[in-house]
Protein backbone atom coordinates (compact mmCIF):
# COMPACT_ATOMS: atom_id res chain seq x y z
CA UNK A 1 0.00 0.00 0.00
CA UNK A 2 2.46 2.02 0.76
CA UNK A 3 4.86 1.44 -2.13
CA UNK A 4 1.72 2.17 -4.59
CA UNK A 5 1.59 5.77 -2.79
CA UNK A 6 4.90 6.68 -3.48
CA UNK A 7 4.42 5.54 -7.58
CA UNK A 8 1.42 7.97 -7.85
CA UNK A 9 3.64 11.07 -7.41
CA UNK A 10 5.46 12.32 -10.27
CA UNK A 11 7.81 14.22 -8.37
CA UNK A 12 10.94 12.50 -7.64
CA UNK A 13 12.02 13.96 -3.96
CA UNK A 14 8.12 13.38 -3.23
CA UNK A 15 8.64 9.80 -4.18
CA UNK A 16 11.70 9.46 -2.95
CA UNK A 17 10.67 10.27 0.70
CA UNK A 18 7.39 8.25 0.00
CA UNK A 19 9.96 5.36 -0.63
CA UNK A 20 11.92 6.00 2.48
CA UNK A 21 8.90 5.79 4.47
CA UNK A 22 8.11 2.65 3.32
CA UNK A 23 11.01 1.04 3.74
CA UNK A 24 10.32 2.45 7.34
CA UNK A 25 6.94 1.16 7.78
CA UNK A 26 7.38 -2.58 6.63
CA UNK A 27 10.34 -2.49 8.53
CA UNK A 28 8.01 -1.88 12.06
CA UNK A 29 5.78 -4.39 10.30
CA UNK A 30 7.89 -7.10 10.09
CA UNK A 31 8.95 -6.84 14.20
CA UNK A 32 4.96 -6.74 14.94
CA UNK A 33 4.38 -9.64 12.93
CA UNK A 34 7.36 -12.19 12.84
CA UNK A 35 5.69 -14.84 11.44
CA UNK A 36 5.28 -13.31 7.86
CA UNK A 37 9.28 -12.75 7.84
CA UNK A 38 9.76 -15.58 5.33
CA UNK A 39 7.09 -14.58 3.12
CA UNK A 40 8.20 -10.80 2.58
CA UNK A 41 11.99 -11.44 3.05
CA UNK A 42 13.21 -11.76 -0.55
CA UNK A 43 11.04 -9.34 -2.07
CA UNK A 44 11.71 -6.71 0.35
CA UNK A 45 15.27 -7.58 0.07
CA UNK A 46 15.16 -7.24 -3.82
CA UNK A 47 13.32 -3.74 -3.17
CA UNK A 48 15.69 -2.85 -0.94
CA UNK A 49 18.22 -3.10 -3.05
CA UNK A 50 16.84 -1.51 -6.03
CA UNK A 51 15.97 1.72 -3.59
CA UNK A 52 19.72 1.95 -2.14
CA UNK A 53 21.47 1.28 -5.82
CA UNK A 54 19.22 4.10 -7.39
CA UNK A 55 20.39 6.53 -4.37
CA UNK A 56 23.54 5.64 -5.16
CA UNK A 57 23.26 6.51 -8.63
CA UNK A 58 22.41 9.68 -7.99
CA UNK A 59 25.47 10.41 -6.20
CA UNK A 60 27.30 10.22 -9.47
CA UNK A 61 28.37 13.11 -11.08
CA UNK A 62 29.71 14.05 -14.44
CA UNK A 63 32.21 16.83 -14.16
CA UNK A 64 34.05 19.33 -16.69
CA UNK A 65 36.42 20.34 -14.31
CA UNK A 66 39.99 20.18 -15.44
CA UNK A 67 43.40 21.03 -13.70
CA UNK A 68 43.86 23.87 -15.58
CA UNK A 69 40.44 24.81 -14.60
CA UNK A 70 42.20 25.12 -10.94
CA UNK A 71 44.15 28.18 -10.24
CA UNK A 72 47.70 27.96 -8.21
CA UNK A 73 47.84 24.81 -5.95
CA UNK A 74 50.68 23.17 -8.37
CA UNK A 75 52.14 21.08 -5.91
CA UNK A 76 48.97 19.93 -4.32
CA UNK A 77 48.00 18.88 -8.12
CA UNK A 78 51.44 17.15 -8.14
CA UNK A 79 50.41 15.22 -5.62
CA UNK A 80 47.37 14.07 -6.51
CA UNK A 81 48.66 13.15 -9.39
CA UNK A 82 51.46 11.16 -7.85
CA UNK A 83 49.10 9.06 -5.78
CA UNK A 84 47.24 7.86 -8.52
CA UNK A 85 49.71 7.72 -11.10
CA UNK A 86 51.65 5.08 -8.68
CA UNK A 87 48.50 3.40 -8.63
CA UNK A 88 47.45 3.00 -12.41
CA UNK A 89 50.89 3.12 -13.98
CA UNK A 90 52.43 -0.85 -15.26
CA UNK A 91 54.42 -1.89 -12.81
CA UNK A 92 57.89 -3.68 -13.91
CA UNK A 93 57.56 -7.49 -13.92
CA UNK A 94 58.20 -8.78 -10.52
CA UNK A 95 57.65 -5.49 -8.81
CA UNK A 96 54.79 -5.08 -6.58
CA UNK A 97 54.41 -1.35 -5.67
CA UNK A 98 50.70 0.07 -4.12
CA UNK A 99 49.46 3.65 -4.63
CA UNK A 100 47.19 5.46 -2.19
CA UNK A 101 44.02 4.70 -1.97
CA UNK A 102 42.75 7.08 0.44
CA UNK A 103 43.53 10.29 0.85
CA UNK A 104 42.55 13.75 3.18
CA UNK A 105 42.25 17.07 1.36
CA UNK A 106 42.06 19.58 5.01
CA UNK A 107 42.40 23.09 4.88
CA UNK A 108 40.01 26.26 4.91
CA UNK A 109 36.50 26.28 2.96
CA UNK A 110 36.52 27.62 -0.40
CA UNK A 111 39.72 26.50 -1.15
CA UNK A 112 39.40 24.21 -4.52
CA UNK A 113 38.84 20.86 -2.33
CA UNK A 114 36.10 19.61 -4.55
CA UNK A 115 37.67 21.30 -7.68
CA UNK A 116 40.42 18.76 -6.82
CA UNK A 117 38.41 15.72 -6.58
CA UNK A 118 36.75 16.41 -9.55
CA UNK A 119 39.72 17.06 -11.44
CA UNK A 120 41.11 14.08 -10.06
CA UNK A 121 38.58 11.86 -11.75
CA UNK A 122 38.71 13.60 -14.85
CA UNK A 123 42.58 13.06 -15.24
CA UNK A 124 41.39 8.88 -14.43
CA UNK A 125 38.24 9.05 -16.45
CA UNK A 126 37.00 7.78 -13.80
CA UNK A 127 33.21 7.70 -12.21
CA UNK A 128 33.20 10.54 -10.00
CA UNK A 129 30.72 10.02 -6.59
CA UNK A 130 30.45 13.59 -4.72
CA UNK A 131 29.32 12.30 -1.25
CA UNK A 132 28.32 14.80 1.74
CA UNK A 133 28.08 12.73 5.15
CA UNK A 134 25.79 14.62 6.70
CA UNK A 135 23.31 13.77 4.11
CA UNK A 136 24.20 9.98 4.12
CA UNK A 137 23.87 9.53 8.08
CA UNK A 138 20.43 11.32 7.73
CA UNK A 139 18.99 9.41 4.38
CA UNK A 140 17.68 6.86 5.95
CA UNK A 141 16.78 5.56 9.64
CA UNK A 142 18.85 2.53 10.48
CA UNK A 143 19.77 2.20 6.34
CA UNK A 144 22.94 4.43 5.82
CA UNK A 145 25.22 1.82 6.22
CA UNK A 146 23.69 0.06 3.20
CA UNK A 147 24.10 3.01 1.40
CA UNK A 148 27.91 3.13 2.13
CA UNK A 149 28.34 -0.68 1.24
CA UNK A 150 26.42 -0.11 -1.96
CA UNK A 151 28.26 2.79 -2.73
CA UNK A 152 31.43 0.90 -2.70
CA UNK A 153 29.95 -1.99 -4.82
CA UNK A 154 29.06 0.48 -6.90
CA UNK A 155 32.23 1.98 -7.25
CA UNK A 156 34.29 -1.32 -7.65
CA UNK A 157 32.01 -1.84 -10.37
CA UNK A 158 32.33 0.82 -12.66
CA UNK A 159 36.08 1.47 -11.40
CA UNK A 160 38.14 3.48 -12.15
CA UNK A 161 36.33 5.32 -9.38
CA UNK A 162 36.99 8.77 -6.98
CA UNK A 163 34.65 8.46 -3.58
CA UNK A 164 34.58 12.21 -2.56
CA UNK A 165 33.62 12.27 0.96
CA UNK A 166 32.38 16.22 2.05
CA UNK A 167 32.29 16.87 5.85
CA UNK A 168 34.27 13.90 6.93
CA UNK A 169 34.30 15.38 10.45
CA UNK A 170 30.63 14.79 10.39
CA UNK A 171 31.46 11.46 11.58
CA UNK A 172 33.37 12.20 14.39
CA UNK A 173 30.29 14.23 15.69
CA UNK A 174 28.74 10.60 16.01
CA UNK A 175 31.59 9.51 18.01
CA UNK A 176 31.13 10.64 21.11
CA UNK A 177 30.06 7.60 23.05
CA UNK A 178 26.21 8.82 22.43
CA UNK A 179 25.85 7.16 19.06
CA UNK A 180 22.79 4.75 18.10
CA UNK A 181 23.18 1.35 17.00
CA UNK A 182 22.68 2.23 13.47
CA UNK A 183 25.26 5.23 13.94
CA UNK A 184 28.02 2.81 15.11
CA UNK A 185 26.92 0.50 11.71
CA UNK A 186 28.06 3.71 9.62
CA UNK A 187 31.17 4.36 11.34
CA UNK A 188 32.38 0.49 11.49
CA UNK A 189 30.82 0.05 7.53
CA UNK A 190 32.75 3.72 6.38
CA UNK A 191 36.02 2.28 8.01
CA UNK A 192 35.63 -1.26 6.63
CA UNK A 193 35.88 0.03 3.28
CA UNK A 194 38.14 2.71 3.99
CA UNK A 195 40.84 -0.51 5.24
CA UNK A 196 39.89 -1.78 1.60
CA UNK A 197 38.73 -5.28 3.59
CA UNK A 198 35.59 -5.27 1.71
CA UNK A 199 37.12 -5.52 -1.72
CA UNK A 200 40.95 -6.84 -0.33
CA UNK A 201 41.03 -9.16 -3.41
CA UNK A 202 39.69 -6.62 -5.80
CA UNK A 203 42.49 -5.55 -8.13
CA UNK A 204 39.69 -2.40 -9.68
CA UNK A 205 40.96 0.65 -8.17
CA UNK A 206 38.85 2.88 -5.97
CA UNK A 207 40.33 6.23 -4.64
CA UNK A 208 38.70 7.55 -1.53
CA UNK A 209 39.20 11.39 -0.93
CA UNK A 210 38.28 12.88 2.37
CA UNK A 211 37.77 16.75 2.79
CA UNK A 212 37.63 18.86 6.03
CA UNK A 213 37.63 22.27 7.00
CA UNK A 214 37.86 21.06 10.84
CA UNK A 215 40.19 18.19 10.51
CA UNK A 216 40.98 18.75 14.16
CA UNK A 217 37.77 16.87 14.84
CA UNK A 218 38.52 13.68 13.44
CA UNK A 219 39.26 11.31 16.00
CA UNK A 220 42.29 8.53 15.20
CA UNK A 221 40.39 6.42 13.74
CA UNK A 222 39.06 7.85 10.77
CA UNK A 223 42.25 9.92 10.57
CA UNK A 224 44.75 6.83 10.58
CA UNK A 225 42.31 5.48 7.85
CA UNK A 226 43.58 8.28 5.02
CA UNK A 227 47.30 6.97 4.04
CA UNK A 228 47.74 10.56 3.09
CA UNK A 229 47.48 14.06 3.60
CA UNK A 230 47.66 17.43 1.78
CA UNK A 231 46.76 20.63 3.11
CA UNK A 232 45.23 22.85 0.56
CA UNK A 233 45.62 26.11 1.51
CA UNK A 234 44.31 29.77 0.86
CA UNK A 235 45.69 30.90 -2.94
CA UNK A 236 49.18 32.62 -2.26
CA UNK A 237 49.25 35.86 -5.01
CA UNK A 238 50.30 34.28 -8.28
CA UNK A 239 47.88 31.56 -7.65
CA UNK A 240 45.05 34.78 -7.21
CA UNK A 241 46.36 36.33 -10.00
CA UNK A 242 45.60 33.22 -12.03
CA UNK A 243 42.28 32.79 -10.13
CA UNK A 244 41.02 36.26 -11.33
CA UNK A 245 42.35 36.13 -14.64
CA UNK A 246 40.12 32.70 -15.58
CA UNK A 247 36.93 34.77 -13.38
CA UNK A 248 37.48 37.68 -16.15
CA UNK A 249 38.63 36.60 -19.42
CA UNK A 250 37.03 33.37 -19.27
CA UNK A 251 33.60 35.96 -19.09
CA UNK A 252 34.71 38.18 -22.08
CA UNK A 253 35.42 40.87 -19.57
CA UNK A 254 38.89 43.40 -20.17
CA UNK A 255 40.51 44.67 -16.91
CA UNK A 256 42.82 48.32 -17.25
CA UNK A 257 43.88 47.08 -14.23
CA UNK A 258 46.83 44.70 -14.52
CA UNK A 259 46.40 41.11 -12.96
CA UNK A 260 49.27 41.53 -10.35
CA UNK A 261 48.07 44.88 -9.18
CA UNK A 262 43.93 42.97 -8.37
CA UNK A 263 45.97 39.83 -6.81
CA UNK A 264 47.57 42.51 -4.25
CA UNK A 265 44.73 43.73 -3.72
CA UNK A 266 42.76 40.49 -2.87
CA UNK A 267 45.78 38.94 -0.10
CA UNK A 268 43.67 36.84 2.12
CA UNK A 269 40.67 35.64 0.30
CA UNK A 270 39.50 31.92 -0.66
CA UNK A 271 39.28 31.28 -4.50
CA UNK A 272 35.59 30.76 -3.84
CA UNK A 273 35.63 34.61 -2.13
CA UNK A 274 37.10 35.78 -5.24
CA UNK A 275 34.53 34.36 -7.63
CA UNK A 276 32.44 36.35 -5.46
CA UNK A 277 34.21 39.54 -5.98
CA UNK A 278 34.18 39.05 -9.78
CA UNK A 279 30.90 38.88 -9.71
CA UNK A 280 29.83 41.89 -7.83
CA UNK A 281 32.38 43.41 -10.06
CA UNK A 282 30.90 42.47 -13.32
CA UNK A 283 27.41 42.87 -12.41
CA UNK A 284 27.82 46.08 -10.88
CA UNK A 285 29.21 47.07 -14.56
CA UNK A 286 26.16 45.51 -16.35
CA UNK A 287 24.09 47.78 -14.00
CA UNK A 288 25.78 51.05 -14.37
CA UNK A 289 26.37 50.34 -18.45
CA UNK A 290 22.47 49.21 -18.88
CA UNK A 291 20.20 50.99 -16.69
CA UNK A 292 17.11 50.53 -19.17
CA UNK A 293 17.53 46.85 -18.61
CA UNK A 294 14.48 46.95 -15.91
CA UNK A 295 12.29 48.76 -18.59
CA UNK A 296 13.12 46.27 -21.01
CA UNK A 297 11.90 43.34 -18.48
CA UNK A 298 8.75 45.17 -18.40
CA UNK A 299 8.55 45.83 -22.01
CA UNK A 300 8.19 41.64 -22.46
CA UNK A 301 10.90 38.66 -23.60
CA UNK A 302 11.23 39.67 -26.91
CA UNK A 303 12.30 43.12 -25.87
CA UNK A 304 14.99 41.70 -23.31
CA UNK A 305 16.58 39.16 -26.23
CA UNK A 306 17.11 41.58 -28.76
CA UNK A 307 19.11 43.86 -26.41
CA UNK A 308 22.28 43.49 -26.50
CA UNK A 309 24.82 44.32 -23.27
CA UNK A 310 26.78 46.90 -22.94
CA UNK A 311 30.06 46.50 -21.18
CA UNK A 312 33.85 48.62 -20.64
CA UNK A 313 36.81 47.17 -19.31
CA UNK A 314 37.07 46.64 -15.30
CA UNK A 315 38.96 49.59 -13.65
CA UNK A 316 40.70 49.81 -10.07
CA UNK A 317 37.45 51.59 -8.44
CA UNK A 318 35.71 48.64 -9.16
CA UNK A 319 37.03 46.55 -7.61
CA UNK A 320 37.73 48.84 -4.55
CA UNK A 321 33.90 49.15 -4.20
CA UNK A 322 33.57 45.42 -4.24
CA UNK A 323 36.37 44.25 -1.98
CA UNK A 324 34.61 46.59 0.66
CA UNK A 325 31.37 44.63 0.65
CA UNK A 326 33.24 40.81 0.48
CA UNK A 327 35.48 40.71 3.25
CA UNK A 328 37.49 37.67 3.71
CA UNK A 329 35.85 35.21 5.80
CA UNK A 330 39.23 33.50 7.26
CA UNK A 331 41.54 34.84 10.05
CA UNK A 332 43.93 34.62 11.32
CA UNK A 333 43.43 32.76 14.22
CA UNK A 334 41.94 29.90 12.27
CA UNK A 335 44.72 29.58 9.56
CA UNK A 336 46.32 28.92 12.93
CA UNK A 337 44.68 26.41 14.64
CA UNK A 338 45.37 24.52 10.96
CA UNK A 339 48.90 24.85 11.94
CA UNK A 340 49.03 23.57 15.41
CA UNK A 341 46.67 20.68 14.02
CA UNK A 342 49.99 19.83 11.45
CA UNK A 343 52.70 20.18 14.01
CA UNK A 344 50.56 17.79 16.45
CA UNK A 345 50.28 15.59 13.53
CA UNK A 346 53.86 15.44 13.17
Amino acid sequence: MARNHAEETPFPNIKKQRQHLALVYEEQARGLLPHSKSYSENGQEADEKAVLEGEVRQLIHRSSVTWRDIGGLEKTKEELKTAYGMEIARKPEGVKLKGWRTILLYGPPGTGKTLLAAATSNGLEATFFNVAISGILSKYFGESSKLISSLYAEARRLAPSIVYIDEIEALSAQRSGDETGAERRVISTLLTELDGLAGKSDVRYVLTIGATNLPWLLDKAILSRFEKKIFVPLPDKKAREIILRVHLQRRGIDSEISYEELAAMTEGYSGRELGRITQEVVSAIIREMNPQIPQLVDRGLNAVQSYELRLRPVKKEDFETALASVKPEITQSYLQRFKDWERHLG
